[in-house]
Order: structure tokens, then C-alpha cells, then sequence
């Protein structure tokens, strides 16, 4: 008997309860373009290479600056997005210093003759070629200038924000 009851009441609320849901009811519609992500590129895929030649020890203190020479090319649809990049690399003595092979010489690295801090995203400006990018090989304060040949390397990557 309870169920009889029940049943056509629970029946009643549901039907008034859709009706009542229809009254302020709108459709949403989805549509979009799915892309593929732009790729950019430095240099055609090609190593950059900045070359110190010989450097008096007088000079590795942040006088023989070179140019880091770089192409950034992105190809596909970035629309508005901008561009970030950050050099990685093993710090040396300090975080604005990648290491070398030659103990207690690191190479300084400079964005528009700023020191830049190694393993941390900027912003580039637009467009990204513009930037200015310079290094410099660098003795630790604390360090005797030693002479021998040296190596560093480092990654330059790029993202979209």
C-alpha cells in the first residue's frame, strides 16, 4: 500500500521538476579548431659555437666578450602567445656562471648586457631575434687564474607562455 502511494508521487515530482527545468533551460554549443603547436628552431638544428680563441688570464674577467650568435625560427600558428627561453646548464662558482673544464673558469652569460641567470625562463622580446646575447669567460673571485684550454656547453630552449 505504501508503495502505491509512493510511486505516483515520486512519478509527479520528477515529471514537475523537468518542467519546471525546460522553463529556464538553454543549449550550449561547442566548436573550436584543434591546431598542431608551433615548432621553433635555433639555427637550422646546427651547434652554436662561440669561440674565446686564446684569452690572456688579464681578459677572463669578463672583458672578452663575444657575441652568442643565434637564429630562432618557429614555424605554424602561435597566434598571440609569447615567446620564453632560458639557457641550461650546469652553474659554476656562481648562478649566472656555467661551468667549465677549467677549474675556476666559467663562461658569464648576458642578455642586453645584463647578466643572465642560468636555468630560468625570460621573456624574449618581439621579435625574439632581437635580443642581444653575449658571454664571457670569467675567473672565481677566490680563484688563482689558471691557463689551459677550456670547454662549457649549454642548451638554449624556447616555449610558448
Amino acid at each position: 500500500m505504501y508503495l502505491r502511494i509512493l510511486l505516483p508521487l515520486l512519478a509527479a515530482g520528477v515529471s514537475l521538476a523537468c518542467a519546471a527545468a525546460e522553463q529556464g533551460a538553454t543549449q550550449v554549443e561547442f566548436s573550436g579548431t584543434v591546431i598542431s603547436p608551433p615548432v621553433c628552431q635555433f639555427n637550422h638544428g646546427k651547434v652554436i659555437e662561440v669561440e674565446f680563441n686564446n684569452t690572456f688570464t688579464t681578459a677572463a674577467n669578463g672583458k672578452a666578450i663575444k657575441n652568442v650568435d643565434y637564429r630562432l625560427t618557429c614555424s605554424g600558428n602561435a597566434g598571440d602567445k609569447a615567446l620564453s627561453m632560458r639557457v641550461f646548464g650546469e652553474e659554476g662558482f656562481a648562478n649566472d656562471v656555467l661551468a667549465t673544464s677549467l677549474d675556476g673558469l666559467g663562461i658569464r652569460l648576458y642578455k642586453e648586457g645584463s647578466a643572465l641567470r642560468l636555468n630560468q625562463w625570460f621573456s624574449l622580446p618581439k621579435p625574439a631575434n632581437s635580443m642581444v646575447l653575449t658571454a664571457a669567460p670569467i675567473f672565481a673571485p677566490d680563484s688563482e687564474a689558471k691557463t689551459g684550454s677550456f670547454q662549457a656547453s649549454a642548451t638554449l630552449m624556447v616555449a610558448f607562455q
